[in-house]
């Protein structure tokens, strides 16, 4: 479901997406795109420009006594970007967490233990990141990845969860030229 407006009180959505069977990972919007993170294979990321959903979305009006469901829109339907490799012939592994400030793109692969981040939002099918921290394989040190999941950006610091056997809480500062 969309709002287009913060949700200040309750009410219902502008409109209401399905997503498609690409729909088992994670969704994200930074305002001017909605993100998502597929776990079905091939997986991969889609980056939709929320301006082309609005553009064919029908508003939702809830008919007074009436409990409806808002109508559905198909995504698979509406143009986008898919990014399935990390290195030329290397696929994406399990791209789990995302994050945009509208800028950049951040995500984690979990089965690859890297942090991918590309400069600016990717606009073509498979553009490769432009930087990769991590190890390939888990690494449960200091200077190591051990399945990284969680993600976040402060503004300051980039923030990595990692879940199973770490459970640790990872924070990275950028370089002062970022």
């Amino acid at each position: 479901m969309i709002w287009k407006k913060p949700i200040l009180e309750e009410r219902a959505p502008d409109c209401m997406v399905v997503i498609g069977k690409d729909a088992s990972g994670n969704i994200f919007s930074d305002g001017e795109h909605l993100i998502i993170t597929t776990r079905t294979i091939p997986r991969k990321i889609i980056i939709y420009n929320l301006t082309d959903i609005f553009s064919i979305a029908e508003p939702y009006i809830i008919p007074e006594g009436e409990a409806e469901k808002p109508p559905k829109m198909e995504l698979p339907n509406i143009p986008c970007v898919k990014l399935s490799i990390i290195k030329e012939d290397d696929p994406m592994g399990t791209p789990q967490d995302v994050y945009s400030d509208g800028k950049h793109l951040i995500t984690v692969d979990l089965e690859r233990n890297l942090i991918l981040i590309w400069n600016e939002i990717p606009h073509k099918n498979d553009t490769l990141p432009d930087i990769m921290i991590g190890s390939w394989k888990p690494m449960n040190t200091r200077n190591g990845l051990f399945w990284p999941r969680y993600i976040w950006f402060d503004e300051h610091y980039l923030w990595i969860g990692e879940i199973k056997f770490s459970s640790r809480v990872l924070r990275f500062s950028p370089s002062a030229e970022d």
